[in-house]
C-alpha cells in the first residue's frame, strides 16, 4: 500500500508524525510512506528507516504569481498512485495540497466556513479532538484511517 503523509508544521509536529509510523508498519505489511514536509524541515530530518522517502515541499511565500507553478509540481506526485493521502494538520494549504496529490484522501474536520472548505477535501473526515494534543489527535486520525486501535 502507498501512503502519503502530508505535515507543514515544524520539526516537532513531524517527528509526532513520525513516532506513529511504527504501529502502521506493523499492521499494514509492505507499508510504503512517504512524507510531504516543508523543505526546511526535510533538511533537518534526514532519513529515517520507516520513510520511504521525505518529499521536501516548497510551499514558503505561496502567493497568486507562484500558485500555478506549485500545484503543477505536485501533479507529478498525482502519478506515483497513492492508496491514500492524509492530511495531518487540516490548514487550507495541507488540505488542497493533500487532495492533488491522490484522489483518496482524510484528514481533520474543523468548525466553522473554513472548516467546511477543508473538510469538503476529504474523502474520511475525523474530528479533531480539542482535548487531546497535537501528537495524541495524529495518533487518532492514522489509527482511524487504517482500522485499527490508537
Amino acid at each position: 500500500m502507498k501512503i502519503a503523509i502530508l505535515n507543514l508544521g515544524d520539526i516537532n509536529e513531524v517527528k509526532y508524525t513520525i513516532d506513529f509510523l511504527k504501529n502502521i508498519h506493523e499492521e499494514i505489511i509492505a507499508a510504503k510512506i512517504d512524507l510531504f514536509v516543508s523543505k526546511n524541515v526535510a533538511n533537518e530530518l534526514g532519513e529515517h528507516k520507516l520513510l520511504n522517502s521525505i518529499v521536501p515541499l516548497d510551499l514558503e511565500n505561496l502567493n497568486i504569481f507562484n500558485f500555478n507553478a506549485k500545484q503543477n509540481a505536485m501533479e507529478y506526485y498525482k502519478r506515483k498512485k497513492y492508496n491514500i493521502a492524509i492530511d495531518t494538520q487540516a490548514t487550507l494549504k495541507s488540505a488542497y495540497f493533500t487532495y492533488l496529490i491522490t484522489g483518496r484522501t482524510a484528514g481533520f474536520k474543523k468548525p466553522g466556513l473554513k472548516g467546511k472548505i477543508i473538510s469538503s477535501l476529504y474523502d474520511e473526515k475525523y474530528d479533531l479532538i480539542h482535548d487531546l494534543d497535537k501528537k495524541e489527535n495524529t495518533k487518532v486520525l492514522l489509527s482511524n484511517t487504517f482500522g485499527f486501535g490508537a
